[in-house]
């Protein structure tokens, strides 16, 4: 069995390198966390035992990469330390996915049987640790450790020469940005890893101010806290900030007072660490909990929705049935009150068949009676159904693209979707204004979908109606397409409109992405996947009367 050691105390290497040995074990030595992860990732290895204050990578950042790496996640970790003894420390361990956290000094023997029992337990060499380079309980762990180092030497009153040689050590091992700022926030020390964050050598970064190198833009933002450290408070914020080089991150900081013996600030000790990773990991995990939600709350409610609808409509044709039937049998009864009082029955009863069928289209995810339609002649031959529905009030501009536009739909539900969106906009407007519908091929690269919640990317036909209505606030744009959520008046409409939209567009493998802003109105995009079609005859669609809700 093969044992990785990484320990960068050549003492401490060298012993466990020759009792492992000694013990049967083929053992490979290294002394920092990078070269440990290089040999891991190349190299089958039965066990990492592993120091945690090294230089390039400390052993909390290889227990991570190992760990979150596919083809190392099953190699256990045990950690031997004897700097971080802390039982928080121990928690970071294993948290990270560690099997074993043990403090020196150990006997021989003692060690030994651990080592053995980790590498008889199958358990623990099957863990994987998800997310990105550091956890803000890592960051926490160094920079406390830092901190204690800093108020020690600071207590021993040793000179800021001395002070400097012997934190150096640590900070270059740490896989954070250390620096210290005089009083006028120049540059007195920074670590390497600064270097590697800047690409620029620490030579070139000794006597720069802090604005000169992060920028204006980031140095505005962190003004208040370099403010609040230079008055003797220590300080600490998470922040997104966007660097000079075009690069947005999201840093955890820590801003230290270097304060002397006279108690006067005379500059401060900055602690950065890089969280984008983590951050980014958490935003995607928060977008697809919100996404999952969303579906599982429509697909609820389209169950409850089509067992409803199937039930109201047998009751319905029983009552459409009746009234028929009743208004044959008086036909020559002379009673026109009566009539008219069935013929009223009858209507109900047909309007109210007419939701029910909208319940129903919404409950279905079939997507049937699909075939190939132009996008731009649906559009132009839709245009004078529009005219009965939208006001002489209501200007409508409609500019579809050059050719022909395919897409794989029902043509009656893309009439009922663009219908629907055009009544919206309508009455948004309160009857008065500007509708304009745009068709063009589109490529998109990154957008969200407002209705289900998923990242889309691709070639699509794009169907855009803008409006110049009030525009949609943000808390109700997020259960706009809820069936029978409304912002019209009681009695102005049912709520199904953009519920049925968002159902006939997914089906058809679509998207609908709503852009509003208040006071500027609100373009939807309909996005459905273009089709190649190389030459189609004139099918002669045939146009149906359409429910509009």
């Amino acid at each position: 069995m093969r044992i990785l050691i990484a320990e960068d105390t050549e003492d401490s290497r060298i012993f466990l390198e020759d009792y492992l040995t000694g013990m049967g074990f083929d053992v490979v030595g290294v002394e920092n966390g990078e070269q440990a992860y290089d040999i891991a990732v190349e190299m089958p290895l039965s066990l990492i035992i592993t120091d945690i204050l090294m230089p390039e990578l400390d052993g909390f950042g290889l227990c991570r990469r190992v760990k979150s790496n596919l083809s190392t996640a099953h190699i256990p970790v045990m950690f031997y330390t004897a700097t971080y003894t802390e039982e928080q420390d121990r928690s970071l361990a294993m948290s990270l996915g560690a099997s074993r956290f043990l403090v020196k000094p150990f006997e021989p023997e003692a060690l030994l049987a651990e080592i053995k029992a980790v590498l008889r337990s199958s358990a623990d060499s099957h863990s994987r640790l998800e997310g990105g380079n550091y956890t803000k309980e890592h960051v926490e762990v160094l920079t406390r450790k830092l901190d204690k180092k800093i108020e020690a030497l600071n207590n021993e009153k040793i000179s800021t020469e001395n002070l400097h040689n012997q934190i150096e050590a640590i900070n270059n091992a740490l896989p954070i940005l250390i620096s210290e700022l005089d009083k006028d926030l120049r540059y007195i020390y920074v670590n390497d890893a600064y270097e590697k964050w800047h690409k620029i050598s620490k030579e070139r970064i000794v006597g720069r101010r802090v604005w000169d190198l992060v920028g204006d833009d980031v140095y505005e933002k962190i003004r208040p806290h370099l403010s609040r450290a230079l008055a003797g408070e220590k300080v600490f914020c998470e922040k997104e900030l966007r660097y000079p080089d075009g690069l947005t991150r999201y840093i955890q900081a820590q801003y230290i007072p270097n304060i002397d013996k006279k108690g006067m600030v005379q500059g401060i000790y900055t602690i950065v660490a890089d969280l984008t990773e983590k951050h980014q990991a958490d935003l995607e995990r928060e977008r697809f909990e919100q996404r999952l939600r969303q579906g599982q709350k429509l697909e609820l409610i389209g169950q409850l929705t089509g067992g409803i609808a199937h039930d109201f409509n047998n009751i319905l044709g029983i009552i459409n049935g009746f009234s028929s039937l009743a208004l044959l049998q008086i036909q020559d009864s002379m009673n026109p009150a009566l009539e008219k009082n069935l013929v009223e029955i009858q209507a109900a009863g047909q309007r109210g068949a007419g939701l029910v069928a909208q319940l129903l289209s919404f409950s279905r995810k079939s997507g049937e009676n699909a075939s190939l339609v132009d996008v731009n002649k649906a559009i132009r031959d839709l245009v004078t159904l529009l005219k009965p529905a939208i006001p002489a009030t209501v200007a409508m501009d409609i500019n579809v693209s050059e050719g022909s536009l395919w897409v794989n739909i029902n043509s009656v539900q893309l009439d009922q979707v663009i219908m629907n969106i055009c009544i919206n906009a309508k009455d948004a407007m309160n009857g008065r204004g500007d509708i304009t519908l745009t068709t063009r091929k589109t490529l998109v690269t990154q957008a969200l979908c407002t209705s289900c919640l998923n990242e889309l990317h691709g070639e699509f036909a794009e169907i855009v109606i803008q409006d110049a209505g009030p525009g949609i606030e943000a808390d109700e744009l997020q259960r706009i397409f809820e069936p029978f959520y409304t912002t019209k008046k009681q009695g102005e409409g049912t709520g199904l409109g953009l519920a049925i939209t968002h159902s006939i567009v997914h089906d058809f493998s679509g998207h609908i992405v709503m852009e509003t802003e208040q006071g500027k109105g609100c373009a939807v995009r309909i996005l459905l996947p273009v089709q190649e079609v190389e030459a189609i005859p004139d099918s002669g669609l045939h146009r149906t009367e359409l429910n509009v809700v």
